[in-house]
């Protein structure tokens, strides 16, 4: 939900468009650091390709998601993330 905090990752309300480990309160990994230097964005199309494969997007990752096989939830996971609004 936008503007919840003490959460176990960033909030990912309105992240689709905007920086990539940017939340300025959460101490991002040096793979997602990494990723954000290559990558400026979040797009629909990364957070895909993200979502499907988080270790092939940002290698050495610490997440402990391992990606979503199903082209459809990954879809239906993107659309819900554009619904929320920016806090």
């Amino acid at each position: 939900m936008p503007g919840e905090t003490n959460l176990q990752g960033p909030n990912l309300a309105g992240i689709i468009g905007q920086p990539i480990a940017a939340q300025d309160d959460f101490d991002y990994s040096l793979a997602m650091r990494d990723l954000a230097a290559r990558e400026r964005v979040w797009s629909e199309a990364l957070l895909d390709r993200f979502t499907a494969e988080p270790e092939t997007v940002a290698p050495r990752t610490s997440m402990q998601f391992h990606g979503i096989d199903d082209p459809a939830e990954r879809a239906d996971l993107i659309a819900y993330l554009r619904s929320i609004p920016r806090p």
